[in-house]
């Protein structure tokens, strides 16, 4: 009865907690676990997604563009305190406001943290555990402390997925697996022992284990 009763509690709060979002787009959610401060100055667009564990400080501004998505535990923050000039130490009573805009169609990972002031471009992927501490160009692909690009996505199949609106909402469940030729190649017959059947390779097939059908 308790667990029921908190859990109920947790739920009333999550949805005041929605409602004082600054904006919440359609096919949007947001996990119960996740907490966030000055939701009123959150922009959330639509078919996007906050994971389980994030820790979202909106007091200087957060701008979440559409089918972004953040990894469980991600963290940001888009203030900064005082330190250079500062009439006290280690710093002074003043926060500096550094707004972070993460653009559409970004995925972050999870663990990632993003400090303030960043801007993550369009299309970019953020990799688990990165500590963002600069702008991303859009369509790269950057990961580590502090996180560098890597790669980039193809930009001729980005521009034709978003010329033909074949848009994802990044909290809908992933239902299907894919056993890449590459992957394949490296573990070959030990991929048997996970389960995965040999005429399964290189294509899309449904995980059996998937409870959300």
């Amino acid at each position: 009865m308790i667990g029921f009763l908190r859990k109920r509690r947790q739920a009333s709060n999550h949805r005041k907690m929605l409602a004082k979002l600054g904006h919440c787009g359609e096919e949007t959610k947001i996990s119960d676990r996740a907490e966030i401060i000055a939701p009123d100055r959150l922009h959330v667009g639509s078919g996007s997604f906050i994971g389980e564990g994030c820790w979202v400080n909106a007091v200087g501004g957060i701008h979440i563009g559409n089918y972004s998505g953040l990894g469980a535990r991600t963290v940001i923050f888009s203030i900064e305190h005082r330190y250079a000039g500062a009439d006290s130490l280690p710093f002074d009573d003043v926060r500096m406001i550094k707004p972070v805009y993460i653009e559409d169609f970004v995925w972050v990972g999870i663990n990632v943290s993003i400090l303030p002031g960043v801007r993550i471009g369009e299309g970019a992927i953020v990799g688990l555990g990165s500590v963002v501490t600069n702008d991303v160009p859009p369509l790269a692909i950057v990961m580590g402390n502090p996180a560098k690009v890597i790669g980039h996505r193809k930009k001729d199949d980005f521009d034709r997925l978003k010329a033909a609106k074949s848009f994802r909402a990044t909290g809908a469940p992933t239902q299907m697996l894919w056993i890449t030729p590459i992957i394949k190649r490296k573990y070959g017959d030990i991929l048997s022992e996970f389960g995965f059947e040999s005429d399964k390779f290189n294509t899309i097939f449904r995980d059996p284990r998937d409870s959300s059908k």
